[in-house]
């Protein structure tokens, strides 16, 4: 499965509400999620069940990347993207698990002035 940087982020989001809970309250969980969230039940239902048919508990912690021994993809950002209100211009530099990008806003509103 390929996760977009946005879907990511919602995914990050969506596994801290639901790391704590027990295999049962983890369950009714993803029964109860958002119509707005069902495109990632399926990531979210392996990586917060067992793969197993025998009960044992999921992992209070996750492994950094992937979901079993495939990690899933995430689409590489290019210039003209958007990310929220910006458009990337071109990538400053990365290492490690980030990269950063020179943006300009792209909705037509004003991004301020700091003082």
């Amino acid at each position: 499965m390929v996760l977009l940087v946005a879907q990511m982020a919602r995914m990050s989001r969506l596994l801290d509400e639901a790391l704590g809970l027990d295999e049962a309250g983890r369950r009714q969980w993803l029964q109860a999620l958002a119509p707005e969230e069902h495109d990632l039940e399926a990531a979210l239902r392996r990586a917060l069940l067992p793969d197993g048919k025998d009960g044992a508990e999921a992992p209070a912690t996750l492994p950094p990347v992937g979901f079993g021994a495939q990690a899933p993809e995430v689409a590489a950002l290019k210039p003209g993207d958007r990310v929220g209100p910006y458009q990337l211009v071109r990538e400053l530099g990365s290492g490690g698990m980030a990269e950063v990008w020179l943006a300009q806003r792209a909705d037509g509103l004003s991004s301020g002035r700091w003082r």
